[in-house]
C-alpha cells in the first residue's frame, strides 16, 4: 500500500529461485533513495516532506522477504530454505570500495563510468568467513546490512539462519562487481 497520492519511483528487480534456494538482486533502488535524488522536483512543487512520497513497505529486505515467502508458499517450501543471496553488478561506491579493499586494492575516489577494475577475483572469487576483518567490513556496507535485515527481521520464519560467508568476485567479460552471501543451512 502506498501512502501517497503519487509514488516517486524506486525499483526492485530480483530473481527468486526456490529450487536453487537463491535470491538474486539485479537492480535495486529504494523509493526513499529515488525520492531523495529527485529533491529538485519536490522543491519545485514546494514539497518539503518526502515521507508522503514513500510507500509503507519500502525496505528491500522486507520486499524481498514478502516475495520470497510467496514464491516458497507457491512451491510448497518454507522460507528458511534460503541458502544464497546474490548481489549482481554492485554499483554503490561505498560497497565497491569495501570490496576493493577486501581484495587488496585501493578504493576509488569517485564513481567511474564503464568497466570496473578486476578484483583479481573472477569466480570462484575471494571468500571471507565471519571471523575475518573483510567479512565484518562487508557486513557494514548497505548490501551487507540489507542481507542482515532480511534474516534478522524475519527470525520467526528463518530462526536458524546466519551468514556463513561472503564471496566477492568480478565477471571475466565486463568486470562487474558481485557479492554472494552464503547462509547457514536450515
Amino acid at each position: 500500500m502506498v501512502n501517497s497520492p503519487a509514488a516517486q519511483g524506486g525499483k526492485y528487480d530480483n530473481v527468486y529461485n526456490v529450487v536453487g534456494r537463491t535470491i538474486v538482486g539485479t537492480y535495486n533502488y529504494s523509493p526513499a533513495l529515488y525520492a531523495s535524488r529527485t529533491q529538485e522536483i519536490v522543491q519545485h512543487k514546494k514539497v518539503t516532506d518526502l515521507a508522503p512520497y514513500i510507500p509503507d513497505v519500502y525496505k528491500l529486505s522486507d520486499v524481498q522477504f514478502v516475495l520470497w515467502a510467496d514464491q516458497c508458499r507457491q512451491q510448497g517450501a518454507q522460507p528458511n530454505v534460503l541458502r544464497y543471496v546474490f548481489k549482481h553488478d554492485v554499483v554503490t561506491l561505498v560497497t565497491k570500495n569495501i570490496m576493493r579493499i577486501a581484495a587488496g586494492l585501493e578504493p576509488e575516489l569517485e564513481e567511474k563510468q564503464g568497466q570496473g577494475e578486476d578484483l583479481s577475483a573472477v569466480w570462484p572469487g575471494l571468500q571471507f568467513s565471519p571471523d575475518s576483518q573483510q567479512f565484518k567490513a562487508l557486513m557494514g556496507t548497505p548490501h551487507g546490512k540489507g542481507v542482515a535485515y532480511l534474516i534478522l527481521q524475519h527470525r520467526n520464519e528463518m530462526p536458524t539462519k546466519n551468514i556463513e560467508s561472503i564471496t566477492v568476485f568480478t565477471t571475466s567479460y565486463d568486470l562487474e562487481y558481485n557479492l554472494l552471501f552464503t547462509l547457514t543451512e536450515q
